[in-house]
This record gives C-alpha cells, sequence and structure tokens, in this order.
C-alpha cells in the first residue's frame, strides 16, 4: 500500500463541525496508510522520539500508558495483531485458532508458531501462553490490556509441544480480540515470581521477550529514557508471520530506537523543528500542521483519525455525584462551542459525545436525538449567551433528581445548596463523609495539555457563576493515574483514551467492572454484557449501540472531544505505518527506515575533488544529472514534477528552482536509465559562499527522497 499525498480542504473540516469559514488547504499532507512501500528499504540509523510525559518503565505490566504499551509491544509479541487497515485480526505468535464446543461453555483450540526464540535464546512453546493466561488470573497486576476479559477463562492446558486450549465461563463475542490479543510472558523467566512488581524487568539481561527489539538502556531521569535495538539474531530467528503485506521484508531496519523525553508539549514540538529528535509523540493543531508544511519541507505531516478521546469522569460514589441529574447538569456547563470553534480553531478536534471513536462507525448509535441533544449542550438564552438561570432551574425542577437541590444568595452570591446544605458540606467523599467542600477537577499539569487546560478553566468559570464552588487540582500524569485508578480519590478527572480497539470490547474496562472504571457506575452492566457474549454480529451490534447510548444518557464520563491527529516527522525517514490512532504503533517501529539513498551530479562542473562552480548572477540554467544506482533507477522511480533544487535553506523552506527540462539518458529502451534535469538558475535561492547544493522530491510511490551535494557558489 503506497501512501496519497493530498491538501485537505479547511472549508470541508469546518463544513463537518457546522461552522464556516474560508477556504484553506496544507500542502503536501500524507494521509495514505504506508509510506516507502515501493522501493527497498535502506537500513540503519536511529530513529528518535520526542516524548512530553511519563513512563511507568519497561515492565510487561505496565500497558497502561501509550508509552507504556508501546515499548512493551516492541520487547514483547502479542498472540494476534489487528491489521492497520482493516482492524482485521491477523497471526503473530498465534497461527491458528478455532471456537469449539460451542453452546454456554465454549472453548478455543490455538495453534502457536513453531519457529520463535525468547531473546535468551530458549524456545518459545505452547507452555508460554499458557503460563501468561493463569499467571494474570492469578497475579495481582494492573496490566489493562491483557487482563481486558480474563473473567471469562475459566482454564487453560497445553495440548500439544505447540497447541493449546482455552476453556471459557461463557460465550464472548470479542474472543478473537479480547482473549488471543496478549502479551505473552516467558515461563522459564516469570514462574518463580509471586509479586511482579517485585521483580525489576531490567535485571537478568531482561526484559526477555519473543520481540524483534531488546532494552539497550533505560534510565527514567536521562534525557534519554529507554534506547531499544534490534535483537542480535533477528535475521534468523524473527520470520514474519506468513501474509503481512503492512510490513515490507525482513524488518527491523534501524539500528536503534530512542525516545527521548521533554517536559512540555511546545519542547517537543521545538526539538523537532532543531533536528533534536525524528519524530514527536503529539498531535500538531491544524494551522500548525499548515506552517511546519508551508515553511520547512524537511517535515513531513501525517494525518489520521484518534482511536480513542478526551473525557471526564465522575465519581459516582460520592454525593451528589451519585446523582445523574447533577452530572448530567455538569455536561451541560461544559462549553463545547467554545472549546471546538475558539480553543481548537474548529479545525483539530470534533465534540464528543459517545464512549466511542468517531473511526468505530460501525457501533456508534444514532446522532443523540432532539431532547438527548438538549440535555448535553452548554444552556444558552436566545442571544447565544450562557443561561445561567437556565441552568440553576435544570436541577431545582427536574423531577428526575436524586437529591434536593436549592440555591440561596450568600455574601459570595448564589450558591448551591445539596439536601438543605451548602454544596461543601454536603458533599461527601468515598465512604459518605461530608464537608468535602469544593468541588476538586483533577487534570494533568497544563504545559502537557494547555489546550485542555483552557475547556477546563471555561467549565470551572461556568460552575461558579452558577453557584457551585469549584477548584482545579493539577498532577503529574502518573499522580493523577494512581490518584484515580488506584486510590479512586477524586471528585471529577479528566483523561485521554488511545489505542481501542474497534469492535468496542473496551466497553467492560472503561464503564463496567474492569481496572480502567475508577467511576463506581455499574448502570450499564446488563447491556454491556450482552454485548460481551452475543456472538452474533448483528445483534452485538445493536447491543453495544444500547449500551453506548445508556452510558451517554446515565453521564458517568463526559466525552468531550475527539481529536484530528497532524503528526509529524523529519522527511529522512519513510516506513510509517498509518491507522487508526496514528503512526506511533509498534508497525511504525519495525517497518520505519531510511528513504533510499541517490545522488546527483550537477553537468558541466569542475574536475577532480574541487566542488563544482555555480554564477548565482546568472540567468541560465543548471543541469542536474541523477544516475541510477542499485537503490533507485531515477527514470522510473522519481516522481519529477516533485523535485526541487538549491541551497540548501531555500529546498529547506519549501522552495527552490523546479524542473524546466527533463530527460533519460544511458537508457536502456524500457524506461530505465539515468535522469538529466535542468533548473532555472534564479529560481535556486544560491548566494555567494553558499557550500552545499540541496535536491528534493519524491518517488512515484511518494516516497521522500533529498540529496546533498558540495558547491562553491559565486
Amino acid at each position: 500500500m503506497s501512501d496519497m499525498s493530498s491538501p485537505i480542504d479547511r472549508r470541508t473540516l469546518l463544513t463537518a463541525l457546522g461552522t464556516a469559514a474560508g477556504a484553506a488547504t496544507i500542502p503536501d499532507l500524507t494521509t495514505g496508510q504506508q509510506a516507502g512501500s515501493d522501493l527497498s528499504p535502506r537500513d540503519g540509523g536511529t530513529f528518535t522520539i520526542g516524548w512530553g510525559g511519563t513512563t511507568a518503565g519497561v515492565s510487561p505490566f505496565n500497558e497502561n500508558t501509550a508509552l507504556n504499551g508501546l515499548l512493551v509491544r516492541q520487547v514483547y509479541d502479542q498472540g494476534v495483531v489487528l491489521d492497520p487497515d482493516s482492524s482485521a485480526v491477523q497471526p503473530w505468535l498465534f497461527t491458528d485458532w478455532e471456537l469449539v464446543d460451542e453452546g454456554e461453555a465454549p472453548a478455543i483450540e490455538v495453534t502457536v508458531r513453531d519457529d520463535v526464540t525468547w531473546h535468551d535464546g530458549e524456545a518459545f512453546t505452547a507452555a508460554d501462553p499458557v503460563f501468561t493466561y493463569e499467571y494474570l488470573q492469578t497475579t495481582d497486576t494492573q496490566n489493562v490490556i491483557s487482563r481486558g476479559n480474563s473473567k471469562y477463562i475459566d482454564g487453560v492446558e497445553q495440548t500439544g509441544t505447540y497447541e493449546f486450549r482455552i476453556e471459557l465461563t461463557e460465550p464472548i463475542a470479542t474472543w478473537r480480540q479480547s482473549l488471543l490479543r496478549v502479551a505473552v510472558l516467558p515461563e522459564h523467566i516469570w514462574s518463580g515470581v509471586a509479586d511482579p512488581a517485585q521483580r525489576d524487568p531490567l535485571a537478568e539481561g531482561g526484559p526477555i521477550g519473543t520481540g524483534a527489539f531488546t532494552v539497550a538502556s533505560f534510565d527514567a531521569d536521562a534525557k534519554t529514557w529507554v534506547r531499544l535495538e534490534p535483537r542480535a539474531d533477528a535475521d534468523e530467528t524473527y520470520p514474519m508471520p506468513a501474509d503481512v503485506d503492512f510490513l515490507a521484508d525482513n524488518p527491523p531496519y534501524v539500528d536503534a530506537l530512542e525516545i527521548r523525553q521533554y517536559d512540555s508539549k511546545s519542547a517537543v514540538k521545538t526539538a523537532l523543528l532543531e533536528g533534536e529528535v525524528d519524530a514527536i509523540n503529539t498531535s500538531l493543531s491544524y494551522d500548525e500542521a499548515d506552517r511546519y508544511r508551508s515553511n520547512n519541507c524537511e517535515v513531513n505531516v501525517v494525518e489520521s483519525e484518534e482511536d480513542g478521546f478526551q473525557l471526564a469522569g465522575f465519581n459516582t460514589r460520592r454525593v451528589p455525584f451519585d446523582d445523574k441529574v447533577f452530572r448530567q447538569f455538569l455536561h451541560k456547563l461544559w462549553d463545547d462551542e467554545y472549546y471546538i470553534n475558539e480553543v481548537h480553531s474548529g479545525t483539530d478536534a470534533v465534540a464528543g459525545d459517545y464512549l466511542a471513536p468517531l473511526p468505530f462507525s460501525e457501533y456508534r448509535p444514532a446522532e443523540p436525538d432532539a431532547s438527548a441533544a438538549e440535555q448535553f449542550t452548554l444552556f444558552r438564552d436566545s442571544q447565544g449567551d450562557f443561561d445561567v438561570e437556565a441552568a440553576r432551574a435544570f436541577l431545582t425542577d427536574n423531577a428526575a433528581a436524586q437529591h434536593d437541590y436549592s440555591f440561596e444568595e450568600t455574601a459570595d452570591g448564589m450558591r448551591l445548596r445539596v439536601n438543605g446544605e451548602p454544596f461543601g458540606a454536603a458533599h461527601t467523599d468515598n465512604d459518605g463523609t461530608g464537608d468535602q467542600g469544593a468541588l476538586t477537577v483533577l487534570t494533568t499539569l497544563p504545559r502537557f495539555n494547555p489546550k485542555q487546560a483552557e475547556g477546563i478553566d471555561r467549565w470551572i468559570r461556568n460552575m461558579e457563576l452558577v453557584g457551585v464552588p469549584a477548584e482545579v487540582s493539577e498532577r503529574g500524569f502518573g499522580q493523577l493515574i494512581d490518584q484515580v485508578f488506584s486510590e479512586q480519590a477524586f471528585d471529577t478527572y479528566t483523561i485521554g483514551w488511545t489505542n481501542l480497539e474497534p469492535t468496542l470490547g473496551y466497553l467492560n474496562q472503561i464503564a463496567g467492572d474492569g481496572y480502567g472504571n475508577p467511576t463506581g457506575y455499574r448502570g450499564a452492566d446488563d447491556l454491556i454484557r450482552d454485548a460481551e457474549t452475543t456472538l452474533d454480529q448483528s445483534e452485538r451490534t445493536e447491543a453495544v449501540k444500547a449500551a453506548l447510548s445508556r452510558i451517554y444518557e446515565d453521564s458517568p464520563y463526559m466525552v468531550f472531544e475527539y481529536e484530528r491527529l497532524y503528526q509529524p516527522l523529519l522527511e529522512d525517514w519513510a516506513g510509517w505505518v498509518n491507522n487508526q490512532g496514528g503512526i506511533y504503533n509498534q508497525f511504525t517501529y519495525l517497518n520505519i527506515h531510511r528513504p533510499p539513498e541517490f545522488e546527483f551530479q550537477i553537468r558541466g562542473a569542475n574536475k577532480g575533488s574541487k566542488a563544482p562552480t555555480i554564477n548565482s548572477g546568472s540567468n541560465g540554467r543548471i543541469p542536474v544529472r541523477i544516475p541510477a544506482t542499485e537503490s533507485i533507477d531515477p527514470a522510473t522511480d522519481i516522481d519529477v514534477d516533485t523535485l526541487r533544487f538549491g541551497s540548501r535553506a531555500t529546498v529547506n523552506g519549501c522552495g527552490g528552482a523546479t524542473p524546466v527540462k527533463s530527460t533519460v539518458v544511458n537508457g536502456s529502451g524500457d524506461g530505465g536509465g539515468d535522469l538529466l534535469v535542468h533548473f532555472e538558475t534564479d529560481a535556486t535561492g544560491f548566494e555567494p559562499g553558499d557550500t552545499v547544493a540541496k535536491l528534493a522530491g519524491r518517488t512515484t510511490g511518494g516516497t521522500p527522497i533529498t540529496a546533498t551535494s558540495s558547491v562553491d557558489v559565486k
């Protein structure tokens, strides 16, 4: 699959949001599935990712952040993976699987690969996944991804050297994605470890996995957090599974992957523009993407849809958050119009509703009906302004309310009372103890997500205007995770979910009895269970929609953003794999590689070692010859119309001379041969004293290619 480069119409994006605006485009924005698939990859180089955030380490039991999930998946292979294009289940460590004895308690028979070894040379067999399933069931871990539906496993037994069987307690519709997509652990390493938290994953040459990469170094306090290097025997013992058409042959290609830490999103973006890193983990805004592609053609910007969402969760154990009317009230105080159209400029985010990302359209209910939409849009008067009185009336006049709400005039203005008490006195903790004071929104440090911080500030302002005392409490990401998911000590919190699988098997995790649901909400358990256990696909789809609709109505969560991703990386790299959720995934790190190497010669240049002389004041043309090599046949592989030639600064700034004439020389008669291209001198941007000429363009398959040569500009 080759990539497609096409401009994006700003008006089209805004029309989808119901907003009018003038048209604009981002030049050369890439939206395709995979780049660099048209020519043989070039080995070598260190691919460096700038990361603004925190990591819990490299333990396989810490997959609950995007970074840790990616690290784990380079070291530990999963049983199956999801095709980045179709989301179909594809073999990885497991080659075959079948649901047998269908009925109330079916079983899954699985065959594993017979050509894989662990990093330490031990053979991989069916004993390893059998151990993994049993270990995850009996050990206190927080591996959200791998433990998701282990409650459906009644037992696991090895039936052959490379075969095993999973006995289920009852049917589970997403058994392929939910049960087989597990990161497999080596039995000979973990079998004697009773508490995984007490074992250093870096001990004894670890972590030990079957993946393509090993951990060469890890230091949470260093600039370079982690360095991964291909396993020494990758060429011999890491053959890819059959029929994997979304990767090039025999990856990985890099010498190393490095992740460097930065303390803010702006610092990460600066590092990319200064060439300190090759890619960054954060998405650009639409305007930033436009500037990057318009002013710096060393940067490629890839557009994709997020496979997740940003949300606020409410602690339903606490008064008054135990009342869905109060949760709906808070939902209606969030200003979608301000957050999407002003903070995000209407281009790089979409207002949220259901607990399902936009790409998963098959399972999303119809748009909320008029009454539901009325419930969860901001209270506005006839002039479009925030209607404080309507907000208060929603609580005081609501027959469905679980508590008695009123407002009284105080020295601080109108203030909410709950069951006859001031909000701060009625407000309880998880144990029912009152006097908890102001409503607190727990969120990450603003520097990590400044736009979200603006939206939360407006939300807090609206609460205060109505009469709800409210404040923000900021935490580092790791602190927030502990306080919310481990301690469950919060009123409301904000967080992003990503890397969600498109069958929505994650619903039990986020809104049911899984670790990912700290809210205490269990109001949709019956519908989630129906969705999990209904094997008929059409019936299951309707069951998922019913669950999503109830969760939306009950409002244990407020999904306030579906993000549009504009992800940048330097054009020194090709082979990224774009899926729902962007280019930072396990397949990109396997497949990333240098573009094919090529060179050019300036015709009529001085012979010998002396750099060719260019007269910057000339009105003539500069003939440039691109010779054919083993890596590239320029006559057939290069898209001549994309070529730009000139000084390094000019070409890097998206300028340079474009071809006025091109011919094939020394051709073989079948279209191959050297390529001779002529450029107007006065369009090259050369100035006296320049010493480097640059030629940039793309292959016919869309892969970015560049080359430089020494020159002497007069």
